[in-house]
């Protein structure tokens, strides 16, 4: 064995230092690296698999900015997290990544403020809104079914009448339907229109 240097490496030492440091390959093996021990940290129930998820996204995504192609990052990921993958736009990991790195970095983190998810100060959340819209359209769609059946048998029925309609088979009340039609009639014009269907 070589005697060490005063720096405490022996010179085969200091020569794989120099060797691994200016490896045009260093920065997969580093980036492999991260992920076989956090995949280890995994398997020991350290830490969850989506943080693991989380990790690979935001890995990924930086790999592909510093120019590395997509497959050989994917080849370079541990074999246990899976070998089927899927194409998705750059966009949306651009936006999930992002979100995670505001997450992991922030002083108080909050997953929902993070993501976007959470409503502002006395605001709805998200998911609470997007329930709403589904909710309006749903009736809507009800709304204008009713007066499209009705074409379809060759009796028009007025708008009034379709409300009252579906208020008896959905036991809402009218006023919920007129607010409901008010807001999303013009979402769903648009969808029938874009299949060439009549609106009325």
């Amino acid at each position: 064995m070589s005697k060490k240097t005063e720096r405490g490496f022996t010179p085969e030492e200091l020569h794989a230092i120099a060797r691994y440091r200016s490896n045009p390959n260093r920065r997969m093996i580093e980036f492999a690296q991260y992920f076989e021990d956090l995949d280890e940290l995994r398997a020991r129930e350290k830490i969850p698999t989506t943080f693991v998820s989380f990790e690979v996204l935001k890995g990924i995504l930086g790999g592909l900015m510093r120019g590395a192609q997509n497959q050989t990052l994917i080849d370079a990921l541990p074999a246990t997290l899976g070998e089927d993958t899927v194409s998705i736009p750059l966009s949306v990991l651009r936006d999930l990544a992002g979100a995670w790195d505001h997450y992991c970095h922030s002083p108080t983190p909050n997953l929902s403020k993070s993501f976007g998810l959470g409503g502002n100060k006395h605001e709805r959340t998200v998911l609470t809104k997007l329930e709403q819209i589904k909710i309006e359209r749903y009736y809507a769609r009800r709304i204008i079914e009713e007066r499209l059946y009705a074409n379809a048998m060759r009796t028009k029925i007025s708008l009034a009448k379709a409300y009252e309609n579906v208020a008896e088979q959905e036991k809402v009340s009218i006023e919920t339907l007129k607010r409901a039609y008010r807001k999303q009639r013009s979402h769903w014009e648009a969808v029938l229109l874009k299949h060439d269907l009549p609106t009325k």
